[in-house]
């Protein structure tokens, strides 16, 4: 049986198991391709090409999703995002999805930060890490998504947490769910973070918070944020 492959090189989740004090190996997260699994991105609407990793940015778009830059400059890192969704799409069901995914998942797991890139792109998927969540108590699951619909009213367990990211198609959704913000400046009226307790606060479900702009931009972005334009 193929599996999934999960991702370990993650700078901030290898902070995360060192704040957490647990070893290396109990953490992970989990990737999908960036903008091609995200159908209610709207303001970091961004992907790249499967094949040449050439970046195509959304009409609506006002900054580039970090994770797109980085599919774009590693092929390894493109090639892997891309493995893992058609491995989704081939088991194509709910139960079958979530047989795949508790296969991939070692016994040695704690924490699974689901999509540093990508998204719950259906709610037959989202369902299936729900249920994962159930029944693997052990592990904890966090991370954002823009599908905030799927949020709403949802029955998750206490070791799926996850959070909103805002500017996206359905941001209204789920009022009740605490949201991420990527921000300009840290003059905001939530906590802003550059570091691993943007990840620390997603686990600890401690309400909105702000992510200083980061990563690669087209060309004249940040010059244009300087002048205010």
């Amino acid at each position: 049986m193929e599996l999934l492959k999960l991702s370990r090189n993650n700078r901030k989740l290898k902070e995360v198991a060192r704040a957490l004090e647990l070893k290396r190996s109990a953490v992970a997260g989990f990737d999908l391709p960036a903008g091609w699994t995200c159908p209610s991105a709207q303001d970091c609407k961004s992907k790249a090409d499967r094949v040449t990793g050439k970046i195509t940015d959304g009409a609506e778009c006002k900054f580039r999703c970090y994770a797109t830059s980085a599919e774009s400059a590693f092929t390894t890192t493109r090639v892997m995002r891309w493995y893992n969704f058609d491995l989704l799409r081939k088991a194509k069901t709910e139960y079958r999805m979530q047989e795949l995914i508790l296969a991939s998942l070692p016994a040695n797991l704690r924490i699974v930060r689901i999509h540093s890139s990508g998204d719950f792109y259906n709610r037959a998927y989202f369902n299936a890490w729900n249920r994962v969540a159930y029944l693997r108590s052990d592990i904890t699951f966090y991370g954002y998504t823009k599908q905030a619909q799927y949020l709403e009213n949802a029955s998750m367990p206490d070791n799926m947490r996850i959070v909103v990211s805002a500017g996206g198609r359905n941001n209204d959704r789920a009022p009740k769910v605490a949201r991420a913000h990527v921000v300009f400046s840290k003059n905001q009226e939530y906590p802003v973070y550059t570091d691993v307790k943007s990840e620390l606060h997603v686990l600890t479900q401690a309400g909105d918070f702000g992510l200083l702009i980061h990563g690669t931009q087209p060309a004249g972005f940040y010059k244009r944020l300087a002048q205010g334009v």
